[in-house]
């Protein structure tokens, strides 16, 4: 049994001790010790003193215990929170590939710990902000260590995938990259304004981050037919991938969406752009609505596409849209359902509609 007196170190020796021991028959068990070490860890990762090796020692024991621990409700925040503390605590001047395998791993662990069901919309939109926090951050430190002629580096996990590429400021410009998500075999495009704001304009290098995250970021109920998709193009020079805002020139973005949940009717809403919005994640600006961190602001639906099979026939329920929007973000594809309305004055039979 621990003491008041335990140090991080012994906490995280005991996970790895617990995670390196664990027998498939005796799962239960484990996960009820990996748990609560987890839960001891996070209050001491809080208060720890800042140390860049803080975060190297943190996320491989994470990692460990994640990857043998069944779904367990309650896990997840904690974790989360973990991240960010570390994220605080650390001083993070750069990320090898190797480190970020590691944290991209990591990420996808945490969303196989997902549950919804329990979780009020406050944690919900705790959850996902850090999730998104934290991706954007070690993207920012890897590409450090990279420069403008490197090749893309991609690292795909089963709930993550991240894109990351130094660029020239003279590739910048009414440029496109295309971003491969494996898992589905489709893909998201960025392609950029041919006038730059001042923020990029005459920079050294820019750092182009993009990932996926497949889960739905459930906070404020939306009903998403996308999984959210993070696009940022920052300053190399700039320490955190800050937001853009291009004014009156407009990015867009193409998310691939699968909307076969839907019935015949609203898909076919969908393909005409009816119910469907473009939205961003606003998870960080302050004064928030925790419920609804989901916004359609900045943004308009341009295009949408039916996706085709190899015969060039439409597959019913997958497609594209392409958003024009004034600034990049987390993107992601919502739909509203049609209300039940009846003509005036007196609906007769037959002539309610959905």
């Amino acid at each position: 049994m621990l003491t008041e007196s335990v140090t991080d170190d012994i906490v995280m020796r005991n996970i790895f001790n617990v995670a390196l021991n664990a027998r498939s028959a005796q799962i239960a068990l484990h996960d009820t010790l990996l748990s609560s070490l987890i839960l001891r860890l996070l209050p001491m990762v809080q208060a720890a003193p800042p140390s860049a090796e803080l975060f190297l020692r943190v996320i491989p024991t994470l990692l460990v215990a994640t990857q043998i621990m069944s779904p367990m409700t309650g896990l997840r925040h904690a974790v989360a929170e973990m991240l960010l503390a570390v994220l605080h605590q650390s001083s993070l001047q750069g990320l090898s590939e190797s480190e970020l395998r590691q944290c991209v791993t990591l990420i996808s662990n945490i969303y196989a710990q997902e549950e919804t069901a329990g979780h009020t919309p406050s944690e919900n939109f705790r959850f996902a902000l850090a999730m998104e926090k934290f991706a954007s951050s070690i993207g920012k430190a890897t590409l450090r260590y990279r420069a403008s002629n490197d090749p893309a580096l991609n690292i795909h996990a089963d709930r993550v995938t991240v894109a990351l590429l130094k660029v020239a400021p003279r590739d910048l410009p009414a440029s496109e990259f295309h971003f491969h998500i494996p898992v589905d075999g489709t893909t998201a495009t960025l392609v950029l304004p041919s006038e730059l704001p001042a923020a990029l304009d005459h920079t050294g290098t820019a750092d182009l981050h993009i990932a996926q995250h497949r889960a739905m970021w459930a906070a404020g109920g939306e009903r998403l037919l996308s999984y959210p998709v993070s696009f940022s193009v920052s300053s190399a020079s700039s320490p955190l991938p800050l937001g853009v805002d291009f004014g009156d020139q407009e990015v867009h973005v193409t998310l691939p969406f699968n909307a076969t949940s839907l019935s015949s009717l609203d898909m076919d809403r969908v393909y005409r752009g009816e119910g469907v919005s473009c939205v961003t994640w606003q998870g960080d600006e302050a004064g928030l609505n925790e419920n609804q961190p989901w916004t359609a602001k900045g943004c308009r639906i341009e295009t949408v596409r039916r996706a085709l099979d190899a015969g060039g026939e439409d597959v019913p329920g997958l497609g594209s849209v392409v958003c024009a929007c004034s600034h990049l973000s987390t993107f992601a594809l919502s739909f509203r359902e049609e209300p039940v309305r009846f003509e005036d004055p007196t609906p007769q039979i037959g002539r309610a509609h959905v």
